[in-house]
């Protein structure tokens, strides 16, 4: 057994598109045809819950602003270099991890990625806050998070995972 601790990576994150060389099952983003799983295309919805039409980047991440990608997991190698220090480091609170699951549906990663200050409650009773709505409130939208490196990015994880 080998165990990869990596702070602020997810398992798709770098193994997201793995394929095991003696065919072995890797529970990632791929289909059973190799190709990322369609069952991710258009499945991140904003604040309304309308599926994003393409990723929001934001400005501040080099290789990645202006770029207009499908709502849907994507090689983040050609953009940015697996060896460089990534800010998108999202929030590490346990009821907004809750909300970005959302029940199961793995939907609101993206529209919950990044923070972006304090949600007041000054203007509405507690007990009229939407849940989602305040997560929301207190985040900015950041495709990158569904950004994934590949062998070629990540020979030496991938090497390891290949004798497991």
């Amino acid at each position: 057994m080998v165990v990869i601790y990596q702070e602020n990576r997810s398992f798709d994150h770098y193994f997201g598109a793995y394929q095991h060389p003696r065919g072995a099952a890797v529970a990632n983003l791929l289909g059973p045809n190799g190709k990322i799983s369609a069952a991710f295309d258009g499945l991140q919805k904003n604040p309304a819950g309308i599926p994003y039409s393409t990723l929001p980047m934001p400005k501040e991440l080099p290789g990645l602003q202006h770029r207009l990608l499908p709502n849907r997991p994507f090689a983040v190698g050609p953009y940015v270099a697996a060896d460089q220090n990534i800010p998108w480091d999202p929030a590490h609170l346990f009821f907004r991890m809750q909300r970005e699951a959302n029940g199961g549906k793995m939907d609101r990663f993206v529209g919950m990625a990044l923070s972006k200050g304090h949600f007041s409650l000054d203007h509405a009773p507690v007990s009229d806050v939407d849940s989602m709505q305040a997560a929301y409130a207190v985040s900015r939208p950041s495709g990158a998070v569904l950004g994934y490196y590949t062998r070629q990015d990540l020979p030496f994880y991938h090497a390891l995972a290949d004798h497991v």
